[in-house]
């Protein structure tokens, strides 16, 4: 390609690269990701220089260095004007000019740093008068820097630092680092800014080649601390204050290329210019912010230096918080120091510290980081240390380090907040108590987040319960971990106290997700806390011992009480409390006004009150210890035996022994009975079975037919509960379930459900759902790709893939514990059946029909009945007047060979059948209500039903 206005020496440059460089896609891929033009990246220029540039230069031959610093220096003489930047010639042209950039980087000549000194003071002379301005397309107005062609000023002054074994070179550095270049831009109307503050841009960001500079200026003697200072002045971010205060360990070599004698010259230079800028306080906080923000400071003199400020200029508490700036920052900087020089001890730091007054060092503790601990000597409090460090273990700290402190937050955690109660009691026991307070006030006038960490210690002190409990009220959580940890004076205060959290955990019900999620985990943070202070070994033993308490106090079970005429009792039908009223023997189906007014009887409501609740609580805490295979040694059964509701519970269901006996429990604490009436051992490790179990030993359908021929109703569903095992498809996958992956399902509804099973959702880009399960050390997460922010956000949303990870790293599907992998599906797939979206064609799992047409079969076969089958995810029913077909998903009819059948469910006669679990499966109850009224459809009355068959059937 000729141009008419390129001199000769240009297009030989041009044709060269031309040459070699490729064309079409090729070169569009090195612009766009392997030489990354528009950014500089290293790494891609010398990529392509060895790949093309290389060979071009070669062909320049002698004459080279001349033809690639004319066309690297010039870049007027070969522009290009282009409607888009993606146009071949133009790309090729830009790097060229790249490449000879790198030509002049590796070859420095006298010839190439005269040229590029002088492009660079034609750019400094003329900030925005520059003849050499790229298209209009190319810069906004407010980015100067983006006006000139390749290259600008910052890759001048880079290429430039490599040739400074010239004199006019080093000459032009030293001035140009000095500011003589600088110059002010109109940028606005009234604002004016130095060249370095253009977006970094010139020469602003170019500490790399100051470092080199330097280094270069020091070898040749002409390094003066005068230079060194009004440099640093002009730009704070060069300081290298990484070479003084290293992040690393002493004996990382990181550093190994500075030689001893320039290393010792820098460090020198650089603690002068910090302590002549700290004693200059407040007016150099900017120039020290910028320098010191990230300096690890070591060593006494820094904290002293620190103090001293803080008395010279009489500063409060309040002069250090976040608020107030540079100023503030710089001053906890210097005293938050993170360890002793070498050769230093703590002996010194103390007798240093102990020359400020205690205003002074109570203002700089909170910050104090290493110093901390020696602060509390310097005063003569050794009796707060342990005291501290309590208080730094509650909040995530320790009291040697700056690292911020994690106060105790509102979060999901139901760890957070529990305190190791014995040891901040033995800390506040040895400790003086008005120096306690002093202490707390000093934190608390400080920006540390540690007030509700405060607060929990102030509750083990027992003070400001009044405070406390006004947060109750609202449900403040950090309150309610506090709420546990306060004194008890009685049984009856502790007995309060865990009802209150208990009505908490169930109120929070009333919140959204979030809130609700830590609310409740507030409330087991706090039972925790009231169990240490009680003397439990745990919140769950506390519950237990609580609410058999509860129970011997409550009006007795089957005890008659006459009331005039009427005898009044309260009885237990199977875990349901009822109050039964009889005369002369015969019950009455109401109560009579007169008995509802006696005492007696609203001490049995009272009573049937608290069973129910008792009732929710318990069966969700047995079904949690069953899906979490806990053990129940023989004393908590004992605990357990004692509360008449948890009995009952019990007595319907199977347990299992550390030797792998199964058996129902009877109330006996040594035997339990066997699936043909006999009595076995109990033995030791006893645990409520789980289906998984059952079905591992083979015994599953025995247990089955044993539960409904007994006519037992379980709390939950445990010998019919849906069992979820990994398929042959899930072992080849891998790491990630795909079974119900795709289904749409309403967002709310799912929400919902998913925090009624113990699942957490966090926000994010996308909404993060996941259940963790902490004696494995893992949480299983189920994905939802098109969810927003939070889970609810939207209508819908699409489940996705199902995971398990643990260790930083997924795990193999087949490698979780059976039965949390059957528990977390049976999750999602309770959620893909009710949150479906689309109730027209109602999804439903295998195992979930499955389980039904196991119940269906065990039913119908107890009574004898011949006429009913099950295959896939139907049952099929043989009448007198026509066969049907029943979905076990749906509960929809179809008279065979297919005619629709529309029976309305009756909801009193379905609640009345029986089912051999309490949980509500209103549809499983229709199921088997529809098929008991079709095997004897010669029976039915109602007109429309039989309108329907006759229809059928002489159709």
């Amino acid at each position: 390609m000729a141009v008419e206005h390129w001199n000769a020496g240009h297009q030989v440059v041009f044709n060269a690269f031309k040459k070699q460089l490729p064309t079409g896609e090729a070169l569009r891929k090195i612009i766009t990701s392997s030489l990354n033009l528009d950014r500089n990246k290293r790494p891609g220029r010398e990529v392509i220089f060895e790949q093309y540039g290389a060979a071009a230069i070669k062909e320049l031959g002698d004459n080279a260095d001349k033809l690639l610093t004319d066309f690297l220096a010039k870049p007027a003489e070969h522009h290009l004007s282009a409607d888009r930047w993606d146009d071949e010639n133009v790309m090729l042209n830009k790097i060229a000019s790249v490449l000879a950039g790198v030509y002049c980087e590796r070859n420095p000549s006298q010839y190439s740093a005269e040229a590029l000194i002088r492009r660079l003071k034609m750019m400094f002379a003329n900030p925005k008068d520059a003849c050499e301005i790229a298209p209009s397309w190319r810069y906004s107005e407010n980015r100067f820097y983006d006006r000139y062609l390749f290259p600008k000023a910052k890759v001048c002054l880079r290429i430039l630092s490599k040739h400074s074994q010239f004199e006019d070179v080093k000459r032009f550095l030293y001035s140009t680092f000095q500011g003589d270049y600088n110059v002010r831009l109109d940028h606005g109307e009234d604002a004016y800014i130095r060249f370095e503050d253009t977006c970094n841009t010139f020469i602003g960001s170019e500490y790399d080649r100051f470092d080199d500079f330097v280094q270069a200026l020091f070898k040749a003697g002409q390094l003066t601390y005068e230079w060194f200072e009004a440099v640093i002045k002009l730009y704070p971010h060069y300081m290298r204050v990484e070479r003084v205060f290293p992040e690393k360990d002493e004996d990382d070599d990181a550093e190994a290329d500075l030689s001893p004698a320039f290393a010792d010259t820098y460090q020198t230079y650089v603690k002068r210019l910090i302590k002549d800028q700290i004693s200059q306080l407040p007016d150099s906080a900017k120039f020290l912010d910028d320098i010191v923000g990230y300096t690890g400071f070591r060593g006494i003199e820094w904290i002293q230096l620190g103090l001293e400020r803080i008395e010279t200029l009489a500063l409060k508490a309040k002069d250090l918080k976040e608020e107030y700036g540079d100023f503030a920052k710089v001053i906890r900087r210097l005293i938050g120091i993170e360890g002793l020089a070498q050769g230093e001890t703590e002996q010194d730091l103390v007798a240093m510290l102990a020359q400020f007054k205690e205003p002074v060092l109570l203002i700089a503790l909170p910050y104090a980081g290493y110093a901390r601990n020696s602060i509390l000597k310097a005063l003569g409090w050794d009796d707060l240390l342990q005291l501290q460090q309590q208080l730094f273990n509650i909040a995530g700290g320790h009291p040697g380090t700056t690292e911020s402190l994690n106060d105790v937050y509102n979060c999901e955690s139901t760890v957070s907040g529990v305190i190791d109660r014995p040891a901040v009691a033995e800390a506040l026991q040895t400790a003086n108590e008005k120096r306690i307070n002093k202490y707390c006030k000093a934190l608390r006038a400080s920006s540390l987040e540690v007030k509700n960490t405060l607060m929990l210690i102030t509750a083990v002190m027992d003070i400001e319960r009044d405070k406390v409990e006004k947060k109750l009220v609202r449900h403040g959580q950090a309150a309610i971990k506090a709420f546990g940890l306060y004194p008890i004076a009685s049984e009856e205060e502790l007995r309060e106290r865990y009802l209150k959290l208990k009505a908490m955990h169930k109120e929070a019900t009333q919140y959204g997700p979030e809130r609700q999620a830590n609310t409740q985990a507030a409330v087991k943070a706090g039972l925790k806390n009231l169990a240490q202070t009680a003397g439990y070994s745990d919140d769950i033993r506390l519950e237990w011992a609580m609410e058999a308490d509860i129970a011997s106090s409550m009006i007795p079970f089957d005890q008659p009480f006459e009331v005039d005429a009427w005898t009044v009792k309260l009885v237990l039908e199977g875990i349901t409390p009822r109050i039964q009223v009889s005369k002369q023997e015969k019950p009455l189906k109401s109560v009579p006004p007169k008995v509802r007014q006696t005492d007696v009887y609203k001490q049995m409501r009272d009573a049937q009150d608290t069973i129910r609740g008792q009732a929710s609580r318990f069966r969700k805490t047995l079904e949690d210890m069953m899906c979490n295979g806990e053990v129940i040694d023989a004393q908590e059964l004992k605990t357990l035996n004692r509360l008449p509701i948890v009995r009952a519970m019990l007595t319907q269901l199977i347990m299992k022994t550390g030797d792998g006996t199964f058996g129902l429990f009877n109330g006996s604490e040594d035997t339990l009975t066997g699936l043909d009436g006999e009595l076995v051992p109990a033995a030791t490790n006893l645990s409520i079975a789980h289906v998984y179990q059952l079905f591992e030993a083979g015994l599953l359908s025995q247990w089955q037919k044993a539960i409904v021929k007994r006519r037992m109703v379980q709390p939950f569903k445990q010998a019919f509960r849906e069992l979820y095992v990994v398929t042959p498809a899930e072992v080849d996958a891998g790491t990630h379930s795909r079974r119900f992956i795709g289904h749409v399902v309403d967002s709310g509804i799912t929400s919902r459900l998913l925090q009624s099973r113990g699942w957490s959702q966090s926000s994010g880009d996308v909404a993060e759902v996941y259940k963790r399960f902490p004696a494995h050390g893992m949480y299983a997460e189920i994905g939802f790709p098109d969810s927003r922010h939070y889970l609810a956000e939207d209508a819908t949303v699409t489940i996705d893939e199902i995971w398990f990870r643990g260790k930083n790293k997924d795990i193999p599907l087949e490698q979780i514990e059976p039965m949390i992998f059957s528990e977390v599906m049976r999750d999602v797939d309770l959620i893909a059946s009710v949150a479906q979206v689309d109730n027209e064609d109602i999804r439903w799992s295998t195992e979930s029909a499955q389980r039904r047409a196991e119940l269906i079969a065990t039913l119908v076969d107890e009574v004898g009945l011949t006429q009913v089958r099950c295959e896939d995810h139907f049952a099929y029913v043989q009448g007198k007047r026509a066969n049907y077909r029943i979905h076990l998903g749906s509960g929809v009819i179809h008279i065979q060979p297919g005619n629709y059948l529309c029976i309305v469910p009756q909801r009193n006669k379905e609640e009345s059948l029986y089912l051999p679990f309490a949980d509500t499966d209103l549809r499983m109850a229709e199921i088997v209500s529809k098929i008991f009224m079709l095997v004897s459809d010669d029976k039915i009355t109602d007109k429309t039903i039989l309108a329907q068959i006759e229809a059928s059937v002489n159709g």
